[in-house]
């Protein structure tokens, strides 16, 4: 039974990303069900005891350093479409708080989005052609492309003028290069 259920583990292992990964997670489930009835059967319950908690301990650190991994490196895809999701909103990508920048500086946030106080947010014609950072986190936001010198979303890769790649659409945080937040509170000891 043992070496069936490391077969199935590997197998689980393995089949990441394939339509058919339901099968090897079956015969994961199925042997270690089958390994634990035959260790309760077998081992005296005391001994027993003891290796399903060791067996919890290690499933829960291994869960909490791949929990752990997927923070520090996030899939590319999926930090490129909550990206894009929070420009189309008008939000922060990092901190969700409102970008209120051009006509967006006047507008009144609601759950559904910018509400103007009459006129379209297009019609307005207010645009701040420099760069933009988030008030709430320091992150930038918007940024004249090196290429085409139009603004250009910087959390995304192309530029949308121009379609130019930047490589520094995957860094975290403020960008590069700025200066640090600083705390006001610091001076109190």
């Amino acid at each position: 039974i043992v070496p069936l259920f490391l077969l199935a583990v590997f197998a689980v292992y393995r089949s990441r990303g394939s339509a058919y990964r339901i099968l090897p997670i079956a015969l994961l489930v199925a042997s270690g069900w089958k390994l634990i009835s035959v260790m309760f059967a077998h081992f005296p319950r005391d001994y027993f005891k003891y290796i399903a908690i060791l067996a919890g301990i290690g499933v829960g650190i291994w869960f909490l350093a791949w929990l752990v991994r997927k923070a520090v490196r996030p899939n590319p895809d999926l930090l490129l479409r909550r990206r894009r999701e929070s420009y189309r909103r008008h939000l922060c990508p990092t901190c969700s708080f409102p970008i209120q920048r051009g006509a967006l500086r006047d507008a009144i946030w609601t759950r559904k989005g910018p509400k103007t106080g009459g006129g379209s947010l297009v019609a307005s014609g207010r645009i701040d052609p420099g760069p933009y950072d988030c008030p709430s986190c320091g992150t930038r936001l918007f940024e004249n492309c090196p290429k085409c010198s139009e603004q250009r979303h910087s959390r995304l890769p192309h530029c949308s003028n121009c379609g130019d790649f930047s490589t520094t659409w995957m860094d975290y945080g403020p960008a590069a290069g700025d200066p640090a937040p600083t705390n006001p509170d610091t001076s109190r000891a």
